[in-house]
Parts: C-alpha cells; structure tokens; sequence
C-alpha cells in the first residue's frame, strides 16, 4: 500500500523535522506492511551526499571500506557511516557526478549509487519507519 507524507518548515527556525516526519510515517506504516523512505532537502553545507546500494542483502564484510577507498580517489571524505547494506557517504567533490557513480559501481557489480546530491538526500528501502532513525 502507498503513502505519501510531506512537511516543510516554512518558519526559518532550521529545527528538527525528523521526529515530525517519523511520527507521520509510522502513522502510514500502521495501514500494513511496506517500505519507507525520505528525501530531505537541505541547503546549508557544500559537501556531496551519496546513498550507495552495497549489496541486494546484507553488504558483505569490506565492501563499504572497499567503496569509501575508491572514493578517496577522487573526493575528500567528510563522513561516512553503514546502515544495513545502504553506505552513507559525504564528501567534498566538485566533478562530475556521472564519473563519481562510475567510480563507485566499479567496485563490485551489485553496487549501486541511489542518491547523490548537493542540497537533496534520498534515502529509500529501508523497511519500516522504525529503520530510519538509524539512517
């Protein structure tokens, strides 16, 4: 079953919306089973936000060090953190963003580049809601 959810802070106080938007996606999530997922947008920073698909099941051991080892070839890595087989990267790039997804899916097949973005960060197919508080 699908569900939409929408919240924009109008009120300039850049307070947090994750709780807000936890609530209303967990309020879908009681109709039954499905899959949830967020895109924040967000202008303040520079850096490169990526989501990098590691594994269709749980990413195998290395592989998130093997992807942040490839970025460095190109990138700065600011942060970078694991969630289930998702790889949370933020970076500071510059180039083409074409030529960093093809950097990164080189390293292994089932690697994929989800999101990748400046001022958006998508952030899908984690299961429940309950799974986006540790994303």
């Amino acid at each position: 079953m699908c569900g939409i959810v929408g919240y924009i802070d109008r009120s300039g106080s850049g307070g947090l919306m994750g709780p807000t938007m936890l609530g209303m996606l967990n309020a879908l999530g009681r109709r039954g089973p499905d899959s949830a997922g967020i895109a924040a947008f967000n202008t303040r920073g520079s850096s490169l936000r990526l989501r990098v698909k590691l594994s269709d099941n749980d990413a195998p051991a290395g592989r998130a060090e093997a992807v942040i080892a490839q970025a460095t070839t190109c990138a700065d890595i600011v942060d970078s953190s694991v969630t289930g087989s998702y790889l949370r990267i933020e970076a500071s790039y510059n180039g083409d963003p074409e030529a960093m997804e093809r950097t990164l899916e080189a390293v292994h097949p089932e690697i994929e580049v989800v999101s990748m973005g400046h001022s958006l960060e998508i952030v899908k197919q984690v299961g429940s809601p309950a799974n986006l508080n540790a994303t």
